[in-house]
């Protein structure tokens, strides 16, 4: 449907200047940013990176993933000769430069009006930025994600579930990217408008080969996860898998803040017009969030380091009664508004279930398990007018200057 229009190299030049100009300000910033000390968990990668370097591919205890990325970064140091810091980390920021065309690839080939301010809001996305930067699995995760999805979008479902496959093997959590895409197979025909079983076995039938793919490293996937005794590798004890509400409740709050323009340029004004339908499954939703806010507490003892801003949110919001009562608000508030955006085409819609699959698992409250989320949701989203889109373009980037900001001058992490 868009493969013709929305070739890569069809650009005008506003688009061409545009990503430059996007990729120039994250070189500059990694210029500014490249010395400063260890960050957070760059600690455990970092010592990873060297780790393997020295000739040991022993998995540090604290080191949750497979060590596919520390491999990488570390056949970089070898071929550079050199373990320096600055130069380990331009590993990501090269991996980003490669990820701001691509995902305007993605957004291209997903039908966006603007997909070039789609890029940019995606280049600064305040959960992701500063992992350019930094020492983190992110940015190459992200990478192969993205591209998955570009083929899955474009028609091609087998390679995609290969990516998908291999993303695995960078961040175990990736495993919901091979159930997304199952969804979204299933949304895309049209011989289900309804889930009959007569036009789920046609469905099926008529993508035997990406189903059978898709199933089969699924099951290998799990076969790891169950071997393992968890998804996390090292540091097991504080990554157990549950049932959990905390990240689906913080990702709704996300969503109102780091979307605001949009909130307030398009969708405030429409929130009367949604169906009863829509009405009756935000009251269920809504009603069981807001339940399991008020029964439940912020246990994770990594929530409770007071250097990361988003764990000073989390206990301010869990401290008391009246605090779960105004965070229960916005989160209202954002569900609303999240049931009631448009995407793009009906198969995108396998985004909406896929948050919860994605953020119930674990029991710490973390924002970049939500930022595949919000990157698949920038891709789809139906655009809007080409002023909310430049102000969502301008707000993004003030938000996530202002937290690198932050973080270099040692008010905060994130």
């Amino acid at each position: 449907m868009f493969l013709k229009k929305n070739s890569l190299f069809n650009l005008s030049k506003t688009q061409i200047y545009g990503l430059i100009f996007t990729k120039l300000f994250i070189l500059f910033t990694f210029l500014v940013v490249r010395n400063s000390g260890l960050y957070s968990d760059e600690n455990f990668h970092y010592f990873q990176i060297n780790l393997i370097m020295s000739g040991s591919h022993e998995i540090y205890s604290y080191i949750t993933t497979f060590t596919t990325y520390h491999e990488l970064v570390a056949f970089f140091g070898r071929s550079m000769g050199s373990n320096n810091l600055a130069i380990l980390r331009f590993v990501n920021t090269f991996l980003s430069l490669l990820l701001v065309p691509s995902f305007f690839y993605l957004a291209k080939s997903a039908g966006q009006k603007y997909s070039l301010q789609r890029a940019v809001q995606m280049s600064f996305l305040p959960p992701l930025f500063l992992y350019y930067f930094f020492l983190y699995t992110d940015i190459l995760s992200l990478l192969v994600v993205v591209w998955g999805t570009i083929f899955l979008v474009r028609g091609k479902s087998v390679l995609a579930a290969i990516l998908y496959f291999a993303s695995f093997y960078i961040r175990q959590t990736n495993i919901i990217f091979l159930i997304f895409e199952i969804l979204y197979l299933l949304l895309r025909s049209d011989l289900l408008p309804t889930l009959k079983p007569s036009s789920l076995k046609k469905v099926i039938t008529n993508n035997i080969s990406p189903f059978v793919v898709i199933l089969l490293f699924i099951a290998i996937e799990v076969l790891f996860i169950v071997e393992n005794g968890g998804v996390a590798i090292g540091d097991r004890s504080n990554h157990v898998i549950g049932l959990y509400s905390g990240n689906t409740v913080f990702f709704l709050f996300l969503y109102f803040v780091l979307l605001l323009p949009f909130h307030i340029g398009a969708n405030f004004g429409v929130i009367k017009n949604s169906s009863s339908l829509g009405n009756s499954f935000f009251l269920l939703v809504g009603i069981t969030l807001v339940s399991l806010l008020f029964l439940s507490s912020l246990e994770h003892p990594y929530n409770q380091i007071s250097m990361f801003l988003r764990n000073r949110c989390l206990v301010f919001f869990y401290e008391n009664a009246i605090h779960k009562f105004f965070y229960s608000i916005i989160v209202l508030l954002s569900l609303r508004l999240l049931l009631i955006t448009p995407l793009k085409a009906r198969s995108y819609y396998a985004l909406f279930p896929l948050i919860p699959i994605a953020l119930v698992p674990s029991q710490l409250i973390e924002h970049r398990y939500s930022i595949p989320l919000f990157i698949l949701y920038l891709a789809f989203r139906k655009s809007e007018s080409l002023k909310v889109e430049n102000a969502m373009v301008v707000y993004s980037i003030i938000i996530s200057t202002t937290l690198l900001f932050g973080v270099l001058m040692k008010w905060w992490a994130v």
